[in-house]
């Protein structure tokens, strides 16, 4: 990847943060040490950095219902199950999904990947 394409990717990253610096006259600056100092304050961050790095560009700005390690019981439809909430992930088009982990009968257990929509939150 070229430079400018970089600079233009980071201004964009920028944008959907509402991160973008201010350079002189209080307009958004295009200089690229300024936007990689800004993407640097960003980051460190700890729950921007964990968003950005585990569900990609397509998640940030969305709110997260459930966290890993949340209880929560699939409600819909025709059949429900408890579980706990062992990963989140966005889809491409920025979707969020949650993997839930059941406990099967006589042993084991299975995952299966819902939207926030057939889950609900259930005390331990």
């Amino acid at each position: 990847m070229n430079s400018d394409k970089a600079i233009e990717l980071a201004k964009g990253l920028c944008l959907k943060l509402d991160l973008f610096p201010v350079g002189v006259g209080g307009q958004p600056s295009g200089d690229a040490n300024l936007i990689a100092e800004t993407i640097t304050a960003a980051c460190a961050d700890e729950q921007l950095r964990t968003t950005i790095e585990l569900f990609g560009e397509a998640a940030l700005g969305q709110a997260m219902s459930f966290a890993v390690g949340d209880l929560v019981e699939k409600h819909t439809g025709d059949y429900r199950a408890k579980g706990e909430v062992r990963g989140i992930f966005a889809m491409t088009n920025g979707a969020i999904r949650y993997v839930v982990e059941h406990r099967a009968e006589g042993g084991g257990s299975f995952c299966h990947i819902y939207s926030e929509k057939n889950l609900r939150k259930v005390e331990p």
